[in-house]
């Protein structure tokens, strides 16, 4: 099992996991995904174990499906998926792009967890700012944030690092992609960054952020040490009310409702901003939601695959909706009018915005990949970090053209060692 922030949340689960292994007599061995991999990342120990002979049966995580796919540590669930989609509706645009794949269903999903794009009102309306007018585009997005940040308050607007982390990542590739740029074609055979009209864009989104963090006339709205930041660090400041605009995981908001944090009243989900741009477009789409495996060669294929069905109980989801309140919802058509949701204090600031994203046009995966199906290249380099070595390199004085290209470069030599094009 993978942790989810809510310690709630978690003995919920455990708790129904361990009673159904009992109810159905089945002898149980559980663990977290922490005392499972060890030392390991979790591909390198479901490769060992299934090259071992002696796999988990099924694993609950947001791990990437493609990359386990293509690991050949998966069995397909194909007909569970259906069966559950039948009982619940459809699955949101982007989870089924995540989870479906060489035309079958490998993962089946669970719940989607909010995340995004969040801003405190009080600070921009101090400001003369109106947040759900003024913040459309990242062109504006920036003045506004400049204006309303006050460092003598320690208050700053620009609250995203760009180092070597995952929040990193995502501050990069946005400012990429969210301009029109592109890593690959829609196939996902090809790598198009420096090719146009997409180098155009990829260049203008590194120089974008270049100014943010290099040229004084930002460097009121960006909060100090913010280079140094690790992927918590965000959450602090805001949560400190230190920052009041940020992109994060719906954790964040999460905590402030756990703690009681006066923070939450006055924090909203938002979509995107457009990128600015000829190129500019807005992405959303709700990315992985957390979903259940069945692992190659597992020994007790059939229960786990009644323990699937029993967590997707409606039962179950909705206490889920009820204990994680404005962090966790549903993953499928059903579950938005139950009273678990349509109650929670965090629906007037998260709950429309989050819909939203899991059905916005766009079906926007939150991959470098976009907009092809899931490409297992491309995860692989962005979980060493691809999008922030390259801005690196800006920020160590190469120009944001010569990043791009040595980029696409890159880029296209991991698709070859993957048995893509790459050219």
């Amino acid at each position: 099992m993978d942790a989810d922030f809510h310690p709630d949340h978690n003995a919920f689960i455990e708790k129904k996991i361990r009673e159904f292994a009992e109810k159905m007599s089945y002898p149980l061995d559980f663990s977290t995904v922490a005392g499972f991999t060890g030392a390991a990342n979790i591909s390198q120990k479901l490769t060992a174990a299934v090259q071992s002979g002696d796999p988990p049966d099924c694993l609950t995580h947001t791990e990437a499906t493609s990359t386990l796919r293509f690991l050949d540590v998966l069995e397909d669930v194909d007909d569970l998926q259906k069966a559950i989609i039948k009982d619940f509706g459809e699955v949101y645009g982007s989870a089924k792009a995540l989870s479906f794949v060489d035309g079958k269903y490998y993962a089946v999903n669970h719940f989607s967890r909010a995340g995004g794009f969040w801003f405190r009102e009080g600070t921009f309306k101090a400001a003369g700012i109106d947040p759900r007018k003024d913040l459309s585009d990242f062109g504006t997005l920036r003045e506004m944030l400049l204006k309303a940040s006050d460092p003598a308050k320690e208050s700053w607007g620009w609250g995203m690092t760009a180092n070597r982390s995952g929040d990193g990542e995502s501050t990069v590739r946005d400012a990429v992609l969210l301009r029109g740029g592109q890593l690959n074609d829609e196939a996902g055979q090809v790598v198009v960054l420096n090719k146009p009209p997409y180098a155009e864009y990829a260049i203008a989104g590194l120089t974008y952020l270049k100014e943010i963090y290099t040229d004084p006339k930002w460097s009121k709205m960006v909060p100090p040490g913010v280079s140094s930041w690790t992927d918590p660090s965000n959450n602090e400041a805001y949560l400190a009310g230190k920052i009041f605009f940020s992109n994060n995981g719906g954790t964040m908001f999460a905590k402030a409702v756990f703690d009681k944090n006066p923070v939450k009243d006055d924090t909203y989900l938002m979509l995107p901003p457009k990128g600015d741009g000829p190129g500019g477009r807005v992405l959303a789409g709700g990315g992985a939601a957390k979903r259940w495996f069945v692992i190659k060669g597992a020994k007790n294929r059939e229960a786990a695959e009644q323990l699937i069905r029993f967590m997707h109980s409606a039962e179950i989801q909705k206490e889920m909706f009820r204990i994680s309140n404005g962090y966790v919802y549903p993953s499928y058509e059903w579950g938005w009018d139950e009273p678990e949701i349509t109650a929670s204090d965090a629906g007037p600031r998260v709950t429309e915005v989050w819909k939203q994203y899991l059905t916005h046009e766009s079906k926007y995966t939150g991959a470098g990949f976009y907009p092809a199906a899931p490409v297992a290249a491309v995860q692989s380099m962005e979980s060493s970090n691809f999008w922030t070595d390259m801005f690196g390199e800006v920020l160590g004085g190469k120009s944001p053209a010569d990043a791009v290209k040595s980029g696409h470069d890159r880029a296209v030599r991991v698709f070859k060692e993957f048995g893509l094009k790459g050219e």
